[in-house]
């Protein structure tokens, strides 16, 4: 029953942030078709990856369809076996949801990029992120994240399925940054990892970041429906 009451106070929260013009953050490489090059082993005669092919970190070990690269991921910092990947339809029957490649990690650890905006005061950011996994394979969970100066600003980590095998879809993390905040004029790190460990393996593809200017008094309005939520619930646990 808190649950229920709980939930009757976002529509007040989503009204509040849908009144106000949206903007899209600039990310770098955000669907993961940045990997390009002159190999014909493992790139085409238009310098994109090759089906079934992939990037490693070097240092990595890796198949007859993979290579090592000091920047597996243009754009992004990797700090596990993780790099770029031309999934094929056999593993992805459903395609991937942007362009043909993909970010992959297995084994521990994430990939992370500051961009070059700064968190700002009294502005809510929607990161929205599609995740999947490859068909008879195993799916080891996965960590999205915003952080400001090697501080969560918010996170979400979940070991079950995003969707089937083989398949995509998308995962939302929002945050809320309100006037007087330490995070303001921090730059803001995307973070996509994977929350424990194993030799199963996770996807990315097509990372978006909205910001949405939320004025002062609109803060004030969600504050008192979260209050309200919060009163009538601890009333009934009572």
């Amino acid at each position: 029953m808190q649950i229920r009451v709980l939930l009757t106070a976002l529509p007040l929260v989503c009204c509040a942030l849908a009144t106000h013009g949206s903007s899209f953050i600039t990310i770098q490489n955000a669907g993961f078709e940045g990997l390009t090059g002159a190999d014909p082993i493992h790139f085409d005669g238009s310098g994109s990856l090759r089906d079934n092919h992939y990037s490693v970190q070097s240092g990595y070990p890796f198949e007859a369809t993979g290579f090592a690269s000091s920047t597996p991921i243009p754009g992004w910092q990797t700090s596990a076996s993780a790099g770029t990947y031309n999934a094929p339809l056999s593993l992805v029957p459903g395609g991937v949801p942007e362009g043909q490649n993909v970010a992959w990690i297995n084994v521990t650890g994430d990939i992370r990029q500051t961009l070059s905006d700064n968190f700002l005061g009294d502005t809510s950011y929607l990161l929205s992120v599609s995740i999947g996994s490859l068909q008879g394979y195993g799916f080891p969970g996965y960590q999205i994240g915003l952080f400001a100066g090697g501080t969560a600003v918010a996170s979400l980590s979940s070991n079950s399925r995003v969707a089937p095998a083989g398949q995509f879809d998308t995962v939302s993390l929002s945050a809320s940054v309100p006037s007087g905040s330490a995070f303001i004029g921090l730059p803001i790190e995307i973070r996509l990892g994977i929350p424990g460990s194993g030799i199963d393996q996770v996807n990315f593809d097509q990372v978006q970041l909205v910001a949405t200017p939320v004025p002062e008094s609109e803060w004030m309005a969600i504050g008192a429906g979260a209050a309200l939520a919060a009163f009538a619930g601890f009333r009934r646990w009572r």
